[in-house]
């Protein structure tokens, strides 16, 4: 490669924070934000933090800003760790789990690198489906109603079915997971209406239960709303427009969002906040990758420890 050839230098500590040098002046028009491990550099709302799919990177301290999915499956290591804190010898592919790196000549040194690459893309395709499902069920609800209703009437079917999706294509029937989820919960509306055998002790016992769950949910919101707000006002005084709790549709259902940014009249994309361990679930990542990739309205999650 000749040097006039050469568009955009790139130099990173081992977590991939950008190294500071003459390189990085030398390309004024360079406009590939594909970077560290290939993943995308995402600049909105200044926090300059990688896409790797399933969770944000921040590489200036080596950390996801948001819990592992898939913490549970692995207690030896941390929950917010970037490739098992070993960098130097492996990547983390989608914000899920560590790899072996790529040879110096391009080539992949383990056939299952490339075949969690491709399955990262067929996961993206069945999240699309799932979509489409939805969107469907919406049109035809009829049609929708009798198959969910056939679904809860049929469980063993149901699984069996569910289950060889998963053999026949795990990454594909992954993806699609929120949606049988969402549509899921439609089937409690249609068949579970015996709901009205309890006795009185049943009833005096759940209304107690949730009460108790009422008053620590109100808690739990008062600390979340604090929360947004304090990050709302590091926007303003970063000169960007905020709005709170700004409603979006999506074939999921509504999302609300705690703060939408904007500056100079243009809308930036939305920060979801969120206190410690509480859950950033199925439900909210499908409709957030819904306007995302639809909408071009990106959601970042910040979360505070």
């Amino acid at each position: 490669i000749k040097v006039e050839e050469i568009v955009q230098t790139n130099h990173y500590y081992p977590f991939g924070l950008n190294m500071e040098g003459t390189w990085n002046g030398s390309f004024p028009e360079a406009k590939n934000k594909y970077q560290y491990n290939g993943k995308e550099l995402n600049t909105d709302f200044g926090l300059d933090w990688n896409d790797y799919g399933f969770r944000w990177y921040d590489a200036a301290i080596g950390r996801f800003p948001m819990v592992d999915a898939l913490a549970d499956k692995f207690p030896h290591n941390g929950v917010y760790n970037y490739a098992e804190d070993r960098p130097v010898n492996g990547i983390d592919l989608d914000g899920l789990e560590w790899a072996p790196p790529r040879q110096m000549n391009g080539d992949v040194d383990n056939k299952a690198l490339e075949e969690t690459l491709r399955a990262n893309g067929r996961m993206s395709e069945g999240m699309i489906q799932s979509v489409k499902d939805l969107g469907n069920s919406l049109l035809h609800p009829i049609d929708a109603v009798k198959g969910m209703v056939n679904a809860a009437l049929n469980p063993r079917q149901t699984f069996e079915a569910i289950k060889n999706d998963f053999n026949e294509d795990p990454a594909f029937a992954s993806g699609k997971l929120a949606g049988s989820i969402l549509l899921a919960k439609g089937v409690g509306k249609v068949v579970g209406t015996a709901a009205e055998a309890i006795t009185a002790s049943e009833e005096t016992a759940i209304a107690t239960q949730t009460a108790t769950k009422h008053i620590s949910v109100q808690a739990n919101k008062i600390a979340g709303d604090a929360f947004r707000d304090e990050v709302a006002s590091i926007f303003k005084n970063q000169g960007r427009n905020v709005k709170t709790e700004v409603y979006k549709s999506t074939p999921f259902g509504k999302r609300y969002i705690d703060i939408e940014v904007s500056k100079g009249g243009k809308v930036l994309g939305g920060v979801e906040t969120k206190l410690g361990k509480s859950a950033y679930t199925v439900e909210q990542r499908a409709k957030d990758y819904y306007l995302k990739v639809f909408n071009n309205y990106p959601v970042n999650v910040i979360r505070k420890p």
